[in-house]
């Protein structure tokens, strides 16, 4: 499967975050992967191999991270709340075919809600 998207926080694209697909059930064998969103908040996750990204068709949960260093070394801080990243509470969630597969922007919010 061909993957593409947007990442918008607060309405505005968000660059440079980790967009992760894991299997919802847990099911290893359908694959995980992560693509980073290039300067327009936009990304294309395209199987590769040599990568470790290939997916294969299921219901995906999405998690989306985005962190920035604090002081120019290893102090790393979520710039997008960190809800978005975890298992346990990011909103977002595809179902996965062959062929493309183009989702809907990923809308993130500074007051995250789990409805999105």
């Amino acid at each position: 499967p061909v993957i593409t998207g947007s990442v918008k926080y607060e309405g505005t694209p968000l660059a440079g975050a980790d967009v992760q697909f894991v299997p919802k059930n847990g099911d290893p064998a359908l694959g995980s992967a992560t693509v980073v969103t290039d300067s327009q908040g936009n990304f294309t996750l395209t199987p590769d191999s040599h990568a470790n990204s290939v997916l294969r068709p299921g219901t995906f949960q999405i998690l989306v991270i985005k962190l920035k260093s604090e002081d120019g070394g290893m102090n790393m801080t979520s710039v997008v709340p960190r809800e978005y990243g975890e298992r346990a509470t990011s909103p977002f969630s595809a179902d996965i075919k062959d062929g493309e597969n183009r989702l809907p922007t990923l809308e993130l919010h500074k007051n995250f809600s789990p409805a999105g």
